[in-house]
């Protein structure tokens, strides 16, 4: 059931053979030679008022090559071959305008204006043949409006505008949606599992064991066109989410020949040019491509159970040290192109490839970091230094051949390789570890994350009203954890430092994780458009399986001789004493439990319908049916034939309405409701338990349900939502948005992450279904508007969410918000665009952000819950168009460089949790401010 042997084998092949394609495209492409072909410009606007005319066709009459107008009416056509053309401009309810024997000269650049004027007869139907640039703000609202379902995008020109430079920037830019730090995703007050993550239309794996969407900062803007944030369930979509469905649509060939590369670098006020420590490694630690040379520096043959072993020669004793090297200044590159062969007039063939690095220095100076036990004393008192260095690669090909007006096909790949290196240095006290003796922490861990995904579709008009689509994928994502390190030590009272070892050298520990997973999706869906443009009727099946392979290690020093607490060492050398004469054997103190494998296939079908009512009213009905399977063995980190397996299964019906008004030609009024689910993840339906750095709690899963519960009679099962929504949106002109929307969701037996006693005094991090439901609801507002050239836009969202606790909870208040949930999120920016001819223009916008104070840990036994403090983003990015090839850009991020803080209640008497005596602040610290530029080049 777990191939993981002959999946490899396939990746591997199949690597090997997409190097090849690539390789044979690129030289293609490099020996094409460019003929120097002409280009013509131009605007079209009504005759009588002079208004520009949005979306009019002009084509070179007898060939497929044309354009459409943008928001400006305004169309440029590129790559016409030398000759002799008639210029034909159409547009619904106007008559055609046409130039006739208009000669192109080679590189010539022409101007045509079109005046357009009403026709007195109802014209027939027009194709245009240029394809919608959907990257486009304008279009996309215009998309936005006519939809019969609620939707929001943000596109690539947006996302640049408001200097997004990955996925997770440009999602918080829509209302209702925040992040807490990189890797937690919230919409609406939900977290991260009540939300789902496409690409293309796909599902896409997570390689976070812990997370179920993936970290959407590892996807750059470059390969982005447009972002759909669904926050209202659709029969065509999987169910899993109650949030938002994030869907990735990432750039396609273009009609016209380019190639361009880019080039940036970045300046923060904290690291850059400052002292960096960074632990050492080998491999190509710059680029992030040394998780294998990590990975040699703990054999296979040490990840064992629960044993003492002797240490070999292929042990790696010098592994703690560290560089301090300054900080060199961020950086960022990439290379982008593509082209359309057009084999004749129906046989095309386009392609794009794209890729990027970057890199960046991360340094959190003097970073207050307490912990506060019940009788609200800091058990645990620490300033630290906090170093990151973090890289991202990413590789993507599109192709996409059309056949015939009939039959297209599609290929995209997409490579991904995120790496974050980092480095902690604590000093301080831990009361109940040495009283009041100094320590000082180095903590180590690098993370690489890693996405392959290969994806195929194909689109086929089967007959004039029957239109087939179907898609398939095949993921690889990884989670690498090689050599996560950390070594204390303690000072004396001569001031003198010593190696810490209070439990037995387990405090100089080493922790590794692992885990690979492999996921296939396969879908098909069969449309029937109605007579007359009425609506349409679609049905579909979809299968998905996923498969994942999680183990963790964990193992310490055992130090000899036994006078070693005693020794007196350099923490700034650490290798001068860890070798063969102080260390003899490595304590493992991995379990069987920190380990296992899953198995999950979910199959489904669905029906769709969508009927124009009447001019005014828009209906949209579906039903989903979603059979899943998941399977979870357990104890796999040693073979010893006392693996346990879980298996849970579910039948479910999913339904789905939405009703859209349309009060007038410029406002509508939408109404939706819905069901959807939440499923618990690998881990979290395994017994596993996962191993934190020092001072943190350790995370378990909970395999039981409701007929065969824990013993404390917790389970964790899937939790189903019921969802309201209700939106009234305006569209005044071109480009501009007023909405404001309410929504209600009542979310049985929801799923929380609680602390829980484990030993009568350890906590622990585990899961359940909470008996009674919870409610999230709120109201979301939004407006784009533009006056003349300046660009103004906001978002702000209300957000309110309710949980009542069961009686055997250990928190001290018994109602609360769900955790994460911010009260209110704001979205603003304002900018300038100063157009100075075709091809040169400059924009200023101001981007600012704002969330409310948010419960980040919830408190048990006594201790008050954590919440993180409001904080305030505002950024500064200027746009220099110079000319028709070459972009100067710049920005200045952070820049009121606000404090992060961390606060924790605290309450006089315990038995009256409703008496709040105040907070504590248990942890903060700054970013920094951040200046960069990049140069953009087009040939």
């Amino acid at each position: 059931m777990f191939a993981a042997l002959s999946q490899y084998k396939f990746f591997k092949f199949f690597r090997m053979k997409l190097k090849l394609l690539g390789t044979f495209l690129f030289l293609i492409v490099t020996l094409n030679t460019f003929a120097q072909k002409a280009i013509l410009r131009g605007n079209v606007a009504d005759v009588n008022t002079g208004e520009t005319i949005v979306g009019a066709s002009v084509t070179l009459d007898g060939t497929t090559t044309g354009a459409m107008t943008d928001f400006d009416g305004n169309f440029e056509i590129k790559n016409i071959n030398p000759g002799t053309y008639t210029i034909v401009c159409r547009f619904i309810s106007y008559e055609a305008g046409k130039f006739e024997n208009i000669v192109f000269q080679a590189n010539e650049e022409k101007i045509l204006d079109f005046k357009l004027g009403e026709a007195v007869v109802q014209v027939e139907e027009v194709k245009v043949v240029a394809r919608v640039n959907r990257e486009s703000e304008n279009l996309l609202l215009m998309q936005q409006k006519e939809s019969a379902l609620m939707a929001e995008n943000i596109g690539a020109a947006e996302m640049s505008r408001k200097g997004a430079g990955d996925v997770a920037s440009g999602v918080k830019k829509v209302s209702g949606v925040s992040m807490m730090g990189s890797k937690q995703l919230f919409v609406r007050g939900l977290d991260d599992r009540f939300n789902s993550a496409q690409l293309n239309g796909l599902p896409i794996t997570s390689p976070d064991p812990l997370k179920k969407v993936i970290k959407l900062d590892i996807f750059p803007s470059d390969i982005v066109k447009v972002l759909n944030v669904n926050k209202v369930y659709s029969a065509t979509n999987y169910a899993d989410y109650t949030g938002a469905l994030i869907n990735i649509e990432t750039k396609d060939f273009p009609e016209e020949a380019f190639w361009s590369i880019n080039f940036g670098s970045g300046y923060n006020s904290y690291s850059t040019l400052q002292p960096f420590l960074k632990m050492e490694s080998a491999g190509i630690g710059f680029l992030g491509f040394d998780v294998n040379s990590r990975k040699a520096l703990t054999p296979n043959s040490y990840k064992e159970v629960n044993r003492l072993l002797e240490v070999g020669p292929d042990f790696n004793y010098q592994s703690y040290g560290y560089t301090s090297d300054k900080a060199l200044p961020n950086i960022d590159f990439g290379f982008n192109g593509g082209k359309l062969f057009e084999f004749n007039s129906r046989q095309k063939l386009g392609f794009l490839v794209s890729t990027s690095f970057s890199n960046n220095y991360e340094y959190r100076p003097d970073v207050l970091d307490v912990s506060y036990n019940k009788q609200q004393n800091d058990d645990g008192n620490f300033i630290n230094q906090e170093y990151s260095y973090n890289t991202l690669f990413s590789a993507l090909l599109n192709l996409a051949y059309t056949h015939n007006k009939n039959n297209s096909f599609k290929y995209n790949f997409l490579f991904l390789n995120n790496g974050e290196d980092g480095l902690k240095e604590k000093r301080g006290y831990k009361r109940d570890w040495n009283e009041d003796n100094l320590l000082l922490i180095r903590n180590a861990e690098y993370i690489n994350y890693k996405l392959l995904s290969n994806q195929l579709s194909g689109t086929h008009v089967i007959a004039p009203q029957l239109e087939v689509n179907w898609r398939g994928s095949f993921m690889k994502a990884t989670y690498d954890v090689p050599d996560r390190r950390e070594i204390i030590f303690q000072q004396n009272a001569n001031q003198e430092w010593q190696i810490f070892t209070l439990n037995n050298g387990n405090d100089t520990k080493r922790v590794i994780t692992e885990q690979n997973t492999w996921e296939a999706n396969g879908y098909v869906d069969a449309t029937y458009h109605l007579n007359n443009e009425k609506g349409t009727i679609q049905v579909g099946l979809l299968s998905r399986y996923k498969s994942q392979d999680y183990h963790s290690y964990f193992m310490g020093y055992n130090f000899l001789p036994l006078g070693i607490r005693n020794l007196i060492v350099d923490p700034t050398n650490p290798n001068d004493y860890l070798n063969d004469a102080t260390i003899k054997k490595i304590d493992v103190n991995t379990t069987d439990d920190m380990g296992y494998q899953g198995m999950l296939l979910i199959n489904s079908g669905f029906a769709d319908f969508t009927y124009k009512l009447n001019e005014k009213m828009v209906l949209n009905a579906g039903l989903r049916a979603e059979q899943s399977s998941m399977t979870v063995i357990s104890n796999t980190n040693k073979i010893d034939n006392d693996e346990v397996q879980y298996q849970f299964n579910n039948i479910d019906l999913f339904p789905a309405f939405n009703l859209k008004y349309g009060l007038n030609d410029a406002s509508n009024l939408r109404f939706a409701m819905s069901r959807t689910v939440t499923r618990p993840s690998f881990f979290e339906k395994s017994p596993a338990r996962m191993i934190p750095e020092a001072g943190k709690k350790q995370e378990r899963g909970n395999p039981g349900t409701k007929e065969n519960p824990q013993v404390d009679g917790s389970y964790l099962e899937n939790s189903y939502s019921n969802n309201i929504d209700l939106k009234y949106e305006i569209y005044p002109d071109n480009g501009e948005l007023i909405s404001i929307g309410i929504y209600y969701k009542q979310i049985i037996e929801p799923i929380e992450r609680l602390s829980i006693l484990m030993g009568g005094s350890d906590q622990i991090y585990t899961y359940r279904n909470y008996n009674d439901n919870a409610t999230a609801a709120g109201a979301e507002f939004e407006i784009k508007k533009k006056f003349g050239n300046l660009f103004t836009g906001i978002n702000a969202a209300y957000i309110y969410t309710h949980i009542t606790l069961p009686e055997s909870s250990t928190e001290l208040n018994q109602e609360r918000p769900l955790q994460g949930a911010s009260p209110y999120l704001i979205n603003a920016d304002l900018g300038y665009n100063l157009k100075l001819s075709d091809h040169k223009s400059s924009y200023v916008g101001l981007i600012y952000n704002v969330y409310g104070k948010r419960l980040f840990a919830v408190g048990v036994s006594g201790t008050g819950n954590q919440y993180e403090l409001p904080f305030h983003a505002l950024d500064l990015v200027i746009k220099n168009k110079i000319n028709e090839k070459l972009e100067l850009n710049f920005s200045v991020k952070n820049m009121l460089n606000s404090e992060i803080r961390f606060v924790q209640d605290v309450y006089t008497d315990l038995s009256q949790p409703e008496l709040l005596t105040g907070t504590v602040t248990y942890n903060s610290y700054r970013k920094g401010i951040s200046a960069g530029f990049s140069v953009n080049y087009k040939f």
